[in-house]
């Protein structure tokens, strides 16, 4: 799943909050805001000249490979479509016949 960072509170997790979700969590952790990136974004990404290492499969987080941003593009790609149908069906039911 590739997201994007759209805010950093700066309010610190509750430890006990954050190891229930990161058992391996021994750090101060942040609150974040996130959003799943649209197929624009996901089309305008470099893909990593590496695979993630032990590092940032640990973190949790990592510049998507080009097989990753693949498989993404391919989500969103879904999701447009879904969201275009659903738009349509709406539009539809608001027709006066």
């Amino acid at each position: 799943m590739s997201i994007v960072i759209n805010e950093i509170t700066g309010e610190l997790v509750d430890p006990r909050e954050a190891v229930e979700h990161h058992p391996n969590a021994n750090d101060e952790q942040v609150w974040a805001g996130w959003r799943l990136a649209t197929l624009d974004e996901l089309i305008h990404a470099w893909p990593a000249q590496d695979r993630p290492g032990v590092y940032e499969k640990f973190r949790g987080w990592w510049h998507p490979t080009l097989d990753e941003l693949r498989e993404a593009r391919q989500n969103a790609k879904s999701r447009d479509r879904h969201k275009r149908r659903k738009r349509k069906d709406d539009d539809l039911d608001h027709v006066d016949l």
